[in-house]
């Protein structure tokens, strides 16, 4: 009987060692996906666009002093209206519509000025305080709200036609139905559903390959910490790798670029110290198990033989 669990202990070392290896992978791979599939959500989409830093952009692209300047004056504004729920309205209008066509819903081929004019009249008020920073009159004349609100009307309606032509839908972003199946799949959380499912499926066959003595806990712990070193050390990587060769090495592409990866990086770190808590919490079980047990032998061998 001793030279059989002798041996199915040997048995179970050498498969909770080769499944490790594989579980190690998934749970560094549940991380990844899980900041892929959030990064698809409006509100990351908006943190991009608002962490943009426009006069970077806009004075890499032109080199006269003249326009640094302009540049430099408008970044301000430019950033408070990034931050404006109207402009979040309208990347969710952008979000929705790529999206819809991705989920083989009807989308629309073209924004038309009067989609803006509609949003932006949903949220005068916000732009009428914004505009009460920027417009300076000579005289002391206090001018009404309702100025204010019918200045930022007319502003809207003037600019309406190129911010809707700025507006890109599915065909503008040039995605394939390979890559849109992709992006979709990746936004309902297909992906990680699989490979969380493969995490927790290795996570149980470890557990049962050690059982005894709570040496699976030790095992689940181990690889639960490796994977979250890993997950934490691609988050660095993904943050100080430049991919802005993507778009070509442009500057606009570049800022772009660093704005999305810092997004997804932050994301792998918040999944790396989940891994990280887990492992500890099997770490803990497995020594709080062993020191029960340990305690349990010790009281049962020091019970009276009855005679």
């Amino acid at each position: 009987m001793d030279t059989f669990k002798k041996v199915m202990n040997v048995f179970g070392i050498i498969a909770a060692s080769i499944l490790s290896i594989f579980l190690v992978v998934s749970l560094v791979a549940v991380p990844v996906i899980s900041a892929a599939t959030s990064f698809f959500e409006a509100r990351n989409i908006k943190k991009v666009l608002s962490g943009i830093d426009y006069s970077q952009m806009i004075m890499g692209e032109m080199s006269s002093g003249e326009s640094a300047e302009i540049s430099i004056a408008g970044n301000e504004l430019m950033q408070q209206l990034m931050d404006t729920e109207m402009m979040e309205d309208i990347i969710q209008l952008c979000v929705d519509n790529v999206f819809a066509v991705m989920d083989g819903e009807n989308g629309v081929e073209k924004f038309t000025a009067v989609d803006i004019q509609m949003i932006g009249e949903e949220h005068l008020d916000e732009l009428a305080e914004i505009l009460k920073q920027y417009i300076r009159i000579d005289i002391d004349v206090n001018l009404s709200d309702e100025f204010y609100r019918n200045t930022a009307r007319e502003i809207v309606r003037e600019y309406a036609v190129q911010i809707a032509q700025m507006v890109p839908t599915a065909e503008d972003l040039g995605l394939s139905k390979e890559l849109m199946s992709t992006i979709s799949n990746l936004r309902n959380g297909t992906y990680f559903w699989i490979v969380f499912g493969v995490a927790a499926g290795l996570s149980v066959l470890i557990l049962l390959c050690q059982v005894m003595r709570f040496k699976s806990c030790m095992w689940l712990g181990i690889d639960y910490l490796v994977a979250a070193v890993g997950a934490l050390i691609m988050s660095f990587v993904v943050k100080i790798l430049d991919f802005g060769f993507i778009f070509g090495g442009g500057t606009i592409g570049s800022v772009i670029m660093k704005a999305i990866t810092g997004v997804i990086a932050s994301e792998m770190m918040k999944g790396a110290a989940i891994l990280a808590l887990i492992g500890i919490v099997f770490i803990v079980i497995f020594i709080v198990g062993r020191t029960i047990l340990m305690k349990k032998r010790v009281t049962t061998q020091d019970e009276p033989v009855a005679v």
